[in-house]
């Protein structure tokens, strides 16, 4: 009976795989290769940022004050943590043989974002004198990607990334305003922006691409982009959350460093031709580029992915009930055995 207990707590706590592995990448020469720049920038006033509530670990949690980091504008409204990422690039220059490093500082995940790349080795360590717990989902059907405890300072382990996308990283000793995000990429065509909101990508092959662009809080775009050999373009976006959060194209050469925000048009000043209103993160404006269609194995596999969940979840329902079930039997049975004579 032990082993049908023993069954039932693996049925219930096993966790699906992810169903889109990377795809392969070939390091080789780019022959006159091009360079993508821009700026991101934040349009109007940002929020103020929220005092995080610490609810446990005092001593070694509560130190000092500490904030939310989901939108960090520098002082010329750049807007730091922005992935832009060319997600369609299979081979080109080489992929960096640095080792990402995630660590725990008086309960805050530093960084708050990192990129790091798939089939590479990322490092979780802990420099808290306390235990955590570092538990990593794609935010994309929420697969559980790594649980990872953490009991003492100066522990670290070594993870290996399958599956490119954003990664949601918690804490679930407790410190449940611990919070980051891991975006894991294919290829080394990717920039992550500082407070100054400028990105770079360089040794990019000539031809059309697809590139996007990515915020924990704003959400994602993707845009074409047409680089001619030898090329230098430049991409330029602008950032509000004042309604529907979104990321805006803006044409190249059109100053980025608005710090307030001209007001929207009401519905009565649109011209009756005006187009349906856009969805959320997709470019507006004359001169934008639209929105492309991605040959993204996460977006392709999404469907897909929540009916294997589906199946897999209504299964191990089935499994733990039956077990369930028997273990009642046995449990019955035992209870109404009549006692031996003379006991």
């Amino acid at each position: 009976m032990g082993l049908c207990v023993a069954i039932l707590v693996h049925a219930a706590t096993a966790s699906a795989q992810v169903p889109w592995k990377a795809r392969p990448y070939e390091a080789k020469p780019v022959n006159r290769p091009g360079i993508l720049e821009g700026r991101i920038v934040f349009q109007g006033r940002p929020p103020p940022p929220k005092k995080l509530t610490i609810v446990a670990d005092f001593a070694c949690c509560d130190k000092a004050p500490k904030w939310t980091e989901n939108l960090i504008v520098g002082d010329k409204s750049g807007l730091a943590n922005v992935v832009v990422h060319l997600i369609d690039v299979r081979s080109g220059k080489p992929v960096p043989e640095t080792t990402v490093t995630v660590d725990q500082i008086e309960c805050v995940f530093q960084p708050h974002v990192v990129v790091a790349f798939c089939d590479r080795k990322i490092r979780l360590f802990n420099s808290d004198p306390i235990f955590h717990n570092v538990h990593g989902f794609m935010t994309r059907g929420w697969y559980s990607v790594f649980n990872v405890g953490m009991p003492t300072k100066g522990y670290e382990v070594y993870k290996t990334l399958t599956a490119p996308g954003p990664i949601m990283v918690k804490c679930d000793a407790g410190h449940r305003w611990m919070c980051s995000y891991i975006y894991a990429v294919e290829n080394p065509y990717v920039a992550l922006t500082g407070k100054d909101g400028r990105f770079v990508i360089e040794g990019i092959p000539p031809g059309r691409h697809k590139v996007k662009v990515w915020h924990e809080t704003l959400g994602e775009l993707v845009l074409p982009l047409d680089m001619p050999p030898s090329g230098r373009q430049e991409m330029n976006l602008e950032a509000r959350t004042q309604g529907t959060p979104k990321l805006r194209l803006v044409p190249p050469g059109q100053e980025t460093g608005r710090t307030i925000s001209s007001p929207e048009p009401s519905p009565s000043a649109l011209p009756e031709s005006s187009p349906e209103p856009r969805t959320p993160l997709e470019p507006s404006g004359p001169s934008a580029a639209p929105s492309v269609a991605v040959d993204d194995p996460i977006t392709d596999s999404i469907s897909e992915a929540q009916e294997d969940m589906i199946r897999y979840l209504s299964v191990t329902a089935l499994v733990g009930a039956f077990l369930l079930t028997l273990y009642l039997i046995w449990r019955r049975g035992s209870s109404t055995r009549p006692e031996k004579p003379g006991s």
